[in-house]
């Protein structure tokens, strides 16, 4: 069960492609995913020249989440790469941020030179959060997303983050 599916969500910087849609505040989570020519339709948000790309989204309540998955685009014969690496970190309740897991790392021959998207899940032990933090950074010029989602676990022994993982108040200075 996709949890980020029609949430709310914020985007850090704004999407600024030439032709790509502006953000109508539910593409990453609609669930409709997009074509591989995202970034010409509208299909999906995209970035030139700005890195990370931070996404936060909104799950309402605390949840137990096992993988989140993130979609982008590439398209190498127009030095559109893959993001080089996705983070992804929880937000309990408290207001606490914790590492939830990483993409692995991409290189330039990884992305087709044809248009593609691909998925990128980031798995990790069952934590319950209320937020799910992405940071996308770009491989060069450019960063199109298509979907974000999270997935709940079937797992009964769930954790909170501060059990399982080091926790910080503050994301970015930690």
């Amino acid at each position: 069960m996709n949890l980020a599916l029609h949430r709310p969500y914020t985007v850090t910087p704004a999407p600024n492609y030439e032709t790509a849609r502006e953000d109508p505040g539910g593409l990453l989570t609609d669930g409709k995913g997009s074509s591989w020519w995202c970034w010409r339709n509208g299909t999906a948000l995209g970035w030139s020249w700005r890195t990370p790309v931070t996404v936060t989204i909104d799950l309402e309540k605390p949840v137990a989440v096992s993988r989140v998955r993130v979609t982008a685009g590439a398209k190498r014969s127009g030095e559109g790469y893959y993001p080089s690496q996705i983070l992804a970190y929880g937000r309990d309740a408290e207001g606490r941020y914790g590492f939830l897991g990483a993409s692995s790392l991409q290189q330039d021959d990884e992305s087709p030179a044809a248009g593609t998207l691909r998925h990128f899940d980031i798995e990790f032990p069952p934590q319950v959060v209320k937020e799910i933090v992405t940071v996308a950074f770009a491989r060069g010029a450019f960063i199109w997303l298509s979907e974000i989602e999270a997935f709940a676990t079937g797992d009964t022994a769930v954790a909170t983050l501060a059990e399982r993982l080091p926790v910080t108040d503050d994301l970015l200075t930690d």
